[in-house]
């Protein structure tokens, strides 16, 4: 009776581990599914693998340099919209865009050519481009979001930053009533897509990575002169996934200075 007893207990023990380690399986499928994989290769135009030439996301710190077989891969990556540079020394550099989906792997293989070009001696002068700058360009190369660029901003010769702003047509600039005196008056921008109207829907303001409170007093601003360039995305499916943290749900300001301060922290 007591070994019948016993052995009915581990058939009762086993079947609740059953239960509990299927529960766990399918607990953790979901956030697996929630990633995905980049995993491609560089080759020449012959097809012939490229060692250490250097993939980049654009707007992250993730860079691979290709081993002898060209391969990189990129793993449990957010689904979104990603801008990649490829390159190396001798070929003429790639800018491409893959979109990842939800536990899905890419496997995409792209081809450098050659520059043509033999390098000697070169003396540099002045600074050299910084990676905010090649990363608002490759932004602009792209052309997802609306952008104004540093020699835009100098021809267009504003005084005030909230000038700049009102000619992007998915921003409406608002002054509500009694926020401050009319010689020091407030502006906040908020998307035209959804009305417009003081508290309706506020976009975010982001300067130099750093997002402002919401909604933000456009006159705070850094003047045009310190700009290096602005960028705006008016709705979600706009928004690069590197600044989805930022998404208020009712688009986006990007501003970046020159020497890449902010006007203050976070707030």
């Amino acid at each position: 009776m007591g070994d019948d007893r016993e052995d009915g207990g581990l058939k009762v023990r086993s079947v609740r581990l059953l239960v509990i380690a299927s529960l766990g399986l399918f607990s953790v499928q979901p956030l697996r599914a929630q990633s995905g994989v980049i995993d491609g290769v560089v080759t020449d135009t012959s097809l012939v693998p490229i060692s250490g030439a250097h993939v980049a996301i654009n707007g992250s710190s993730l860079e691979i340099t290709t081993p002898e077989s060209g391969r990189f891969r990129f793993s449990g990556m957010p689904a979104g919209l990603y801008v990649m540079t490829i390159g190396k020394l001798g070929y003429r550099s790639s800018l491409v865009t893959v979109r990842l989906m939800a536990g899905d792997t890419l496997r995409p293989a792209y081809e450098l050519a050659p520059s043509g070009t033999v390098l000697g001696t070169v003396t540099v002068t002045g600074a050299s481009s910084s990676p905010t700058r090649r990363d608002f360009d490759a932004r602009v190369a792209f052309g997802r979001g609306k952008f104004m660029t540093e020699p835009e901003i100098e021809k267009r010769n504003s005084a005030r930053t909230t000038e700049l702003l009102r000619t992007f047509s998915t921003i409406k600039i608002v002054a509500p009533l009694g926020s401050r005196s009319a010689s020091a008056p407030v502006y906040y921008a908020m998307s035209r897509r959804d009305g417009g109207g003081f508290g309706d829907c506020a976009m975010a303001v982001v300067v130099d990575g750093f997002q402002m409170k919401i909604p933000y007093d456009l006159e705070e601003l850094p003047s045009p002169k310190e700009i290096m360039g602005i960028e705006v995305y008016s709705g979600n499916a706009t928004i690069p996934v590197q600044f989805a943290r930022w998404n208020s749900g009712c688009g986006l300001i990007m501003v970046w200075t020159k020497d890449g301060s902010a006007p203050g922290p976070p707030l």
